[in-house]
């Protein structure tokens, strides 16, 4: 592996990032950790079997910056990229990146700065949500380190907002390598659908303190081919999962009993989002499989969640109330027809 003689004994930080077919972003994604210069570390890129010049421009990168590791694997998905880079890992801590992502200058200096302050498992920054060139800031409140105690109240009936940089996103944080090893935590790699959620979540269970940083240091770069990403062909398989791994860390934290049914609420808001998403660009199906696709969601443990989730919405919303009756009575294709209009009334308001 090019400059592996010359890296030094003692790792900090190691910074995993699968890559394929990602030519157009590795020089920016590179240049934005050497920005860094921060001695005591590796980069780890791994190329998943990319079909364009990914592999030669990470060598190019590794015989550049004898900091850098490059590991070539078949087309084996994002997850197992992230597990094979954790295998070879040598640092004390681990941070996660997405290939066509960047970060900003002072990030790791910062980090340090925080690890240095006390005994913490887990670091975690704000980011820019980066669209056509608009930022839009997400990440904590204020910079403060937290105990047990104050991640109890954190998580207590957290908000989406929050849910997303805490429990969806794993680019905004420091992991401690030790309890990923004792624990034996890895990507499950046959999920395409809430893989960060679930290792977080898993995650969370050993933390007993955590430094929350409000500084944005991390840019989450959303490209046109990423906003049609969102639609997934069966999200029935494995919402369960993250879902029962949610209910465990609360369970962890002592806080479930007032949760369950907050969680519940949030699983169905979500659930009934993955239905909407047969609007998605990317969703190519026609009437005949957009019926299918809501009628297997009306099939799986999802639908008394998304039915309760309804109901409480319908409440304050007309809308919403029409939604629980036609799922209530299970009218799949008034269903699809609605999720259609939606649709059909955006587009016209955007007019």
């Amino acid at each position: 592996i090019p400059g592996m003689a010359d890296m030094p004994e003692f790792i900090l930080l190691s910074t995993i990032v699968p890559v394929y077919n990602g030519e157009k972003y590795l020089d920016n994604l590179v240049e934005s950790i050497a920005s860094q210069q921060f001695p005591y570390m590796e980069l780890i890129l791994v190329d998943d079997g990319s079909s364009d010049h990914t592999l030669k421009i990470c060598k190019k990168m590794a015989s550049r910056y004898l900091w850098i590791r490059v590991i070539h694997t078949k087309n084996m998905g994002v997850s197992h990229a992230r597990n094979t880079g954790l295998e070879v890992a040598r640092g004390q801590w681990i941070h996660f990146m997405d290939a066509d992502d960047e970060i900003d200058p002072g990030m790791y200096t910062e980090f340090v700065r925080n690890v240095a302050r006390g005994h913490q498992d887990i670091v975690i920054c704000g980011c820019h949500r980066v669209m056509d060139g608009k930022k839009t800031a997400c990440g904590p409140n204020r910079t403060e380190i937290l105990d047990r105690e104050g991640m109890k109240k954190l998580f207590d009936h957290m908000e989406m907002n929050t849910r997303y940089w805490l429990l969806d996103y794993i680019w905004n944080k420091w992991y401690r390598r030790d309890i990923i090893e004792k624990n034996k935590l890895r990507f499950c790699e046959t999920m395409n659908l809430g893989e960060d959620f679930l290792f977080n979540a898993g995650y969370f269970r050993y933390v007993s303190e955590l430094s929350l940083i409000s500084d944005c240091f991390y840019q989450y770069l959303i490209h046109e081919s990423g906003l049609v990403s969102k639609f997934q062909e069966k999200p029935w398989e494995g919402r369960e999962k993250l879902y029962h791994a949610q209910i465990e860390l609360y369970q962890s934290l002592g806080i479930l009993f007032d949760n369950q049914n907050w969680i519940q609420q949030q699983a169905g808001q979500i659930a009934f989002g993955d239905i909407r998403t047969i609007n998605s660009p990317r969703c190519c199906y026609n009437r005949k499989q957009k019926k299918e696709f809501v009628e297997k969601m009306l099939n799986s443990p999802q639908y008394e969640k998304i039915l309760n989730y309804l109901k409480i919405k319908g409440k304050s919303s007309v809308v919403f109330r029409i939604y629980y009756y036609l799922f209530l009575k299970h009218h799949i294709g008034c269903i699809t027809c609605m999720i259609g209009m939606e649709k059909f009334i955006c587009s016209h308001k955007h007019k």
